[in-house]
């Protein structure tokens, strides 16, 4: 809603209030029942406890045969004094009322005054953020004539040749795949006869000379074929996740935005890919090398069962055979003795397991450092091997710091244009207010009250009357009219209207022209014009 529309609302408002003193306006609280609400509630407990007194007055004076019926008094001591609360409590409420609506004029008056004053500074704060935005738009405008506003190419040349990468990574894989081959056999179960399987194949290799070790490398990986292709499988996912972690660290680090301030919002885009990558390889990093220490680690004790097992099955053949004996079962004698060879050949040979588990599990702690190494030199190989090209728009630092301002002056316009409209509201509310308080009466009622307060002393009489059991015309005091007048109070409660409100009002004016005339130009629709030239 425009300013205009608002004091042509407000103006109405304020004419309806001064033609109709009676009308609270659009607040109840600002109304003037409101003001005086407080006044006319402490002059109702003032009257209930006058009447309370008069009774209480009526009923000591008849316990003495007070006032006496024959006797005519000038003056009765407790009408007398009934009376004297009764005016003063009519004075304390007109000068409650007046001081009341005098103090709510002027609060209005000074809130007004608050008012203008703010109104007045955020006029000339919009004025000074508008002229910043006019600058802003010229000074942007020169910038970015002259801006580079061609593509940008920014490189991440490779700090290892390909060949160099590709010799590295294979023996990585290799030396990390031999070094884990023998661990992963022990904790797979075996079928069978494998054992004796690979014992014949070993034989085989005694004549072969040199050959006999590469024979027996590539017989170890197809006669557990399952554990060479998991051992392989781990070690490349090993060697790819350190590969990812080391290609993901080189894009987050190669370019920085102080180094090239003009492609700064590329940079951050390359860098936010990067992050994920970077993280969930490092992680599957951690995990997988702690795959491999946890099958280290757990090498000694499974060999340890096996043999175990191997020498509980001895001990039982031996038992089986004795038994034989005793029987002179020569059939199943030979038969036992055979099995019990066989058993004692396998046990040495899984003793022989237990001693490398043995080792190899004094090892573990040296072994995940050369995981670690591993893992780390396959991170450095892809952090140096990586290449890439960073393609996007350059932005100029300066044209954008311009935009910035901009788009901060435009929401400071936006805030104050609606923040004026607000505090005009406010001022016209607390004008109005004050035309609206001068302009009632603030006594008006007040014989409703004084009608109250003459019926004490008819109460004191009356009740004075029939506690002495008698009619109140025979008592010679009470045929006298009270004399109780109150005058009239029209006249003490008129409110001058401050003196300083024609000045206010004046100057609220003309501040509204310049405010209207500020609210004039809007700087979206300058900025959409601009953009439409360009």
């Amino acid at each position: 809603m425009s300013l205009s529309r608002w004091f042509s609302r407000r103006g109405a408002s304020a004419e309806k209030a001064q033609s109709d003193p009676s009308t609270e306006g659009d607040d109840a609280d600002y109304g003037f029942r409101a003001v005086r609400r407080a006044c006319d509630s402490i002059f109702d407990d003032a009257a209930s406890r006058i009447e309370g007194e008069a009774v209480e007055l009526a009923r000591s004076a008849a316990a003495a045969n007070l006032p006496r019926p024959e006797v005519a008094y000038e003056q009765v001591e407790e009408e007398a004094e009934l009376a004297a609360r009764c005016r003063s409590a009519f004075h304390d409420w007109i000068e409650g009322v007046r001081t009341t609506v005098q103090d709510a004029v002027q609060g209005s008056m000074s809130r007004a005054a608050a008012g203008v004053r703010t109104f007045e500074h955020e006029i000339t704060m919009l004025g000074h953020a508008k002229s910043d935005l006019r600058q802003a738009t010229a000074e942007l405008d020169v910038v970015e004539t002259v801006a580079d506003v061609e593509h940008a190419h920014l490189e991440v040349r490779p700090l290892l040749t390909k060949s160099m990468y590709w010799l590295l990574i294979p023996i990585l894989v290799v030396v990390d795949w031999v070094a884990n081959v023998p661990v992963f056999t022990e904790l797979l179960p075996k079928d069978q006869g494998s054992e004796e399987a690979w014992r014949a194949l070993v034989a085989r290799t005694e004549n072969m000379g040199i050959w006999g070790g590469v024979y027996r490398v590539f017989a170890r990986t197809l006669h557990n074929i399952d554990a060479s292709l998991l051992a392989l499988g781990v070690i490349i996912f090993l060697v790819w996740l350190a590969h990812v972690f080391g290609q993901s660290m080189r894009r987050m680090l190669a370019h920085t935005e102080e180094e090239a301030p003009t492609a700064a919002v590329m940079i951050r885009a390359h860098r936010r890919q990067a992050l994920v990558p970077a993280i969930l390889s490092f992680v599957g990093l951690v995990a997988v090398l702690g795959v491999l220490w946890l099958g280290r680690e757990r090498l000694e004790t499974t060999t340890a069962s096996r043999l175990a097992d191997t020498e509980s099955r001895i001990e039982d053949t031996r038992g089986e055979i004795a038994q034989a004996r005793a029987v002179e079962d020569l059939e199943e004698i030979a038969r036992l003795e055979q099995e019990l060879a066989g058993l004692r050949t396998l046990q040495t040979q899984r003793a022989e397991r237990a001693d490398y588990a043995i080792v190899i599990g004094r090892m573990n702690t040296p072994i995940l450092l050369l995981n670690f190494v591993l893992a780390i030199s396959a991170a450095m190989a892809g952090y140096l091997a990586t290449s890439d090209k960073l393609r996007g728009v350059l932005t100029n630092p300066r044209a954008a710091a311009l935009v910035e301002r901009m788009e901060a002056l435009r929401a400071e316009i936006a805030r104050r244009s609606d923040g004026l409209g607000l505090i005009a509201t406010g001022i016209a509310r607390e004008l109005q207010r004050v035309d609206y308080l001068v302009a009632t009466h603030p006594l008006s009622g007040w014989q409703a009250k004084a009608e109250r307060l003459r019926a004490v002393i008819p109460r004191f009489r009356s009740e004075n009357a029939r506690a002495r059991g008698i009619d109140a015309s025979n008592v010679t005091a009470f045929r006298r009219p009270p004399a109780l007048e109150f005058g009239p109070a029209e006249e003490e409660g008129v409110i001058a209207p401050p003196a300083e409100l024609a000045e206010y009002r004046e100057q609220f004016a003309r501040l509204h022209e310049s405010a209207r005339g500020a609210l004039a130009h809007d700087p979206n629709r300058e900025e959409g014009a601009r953009v439409a030239a360009r």
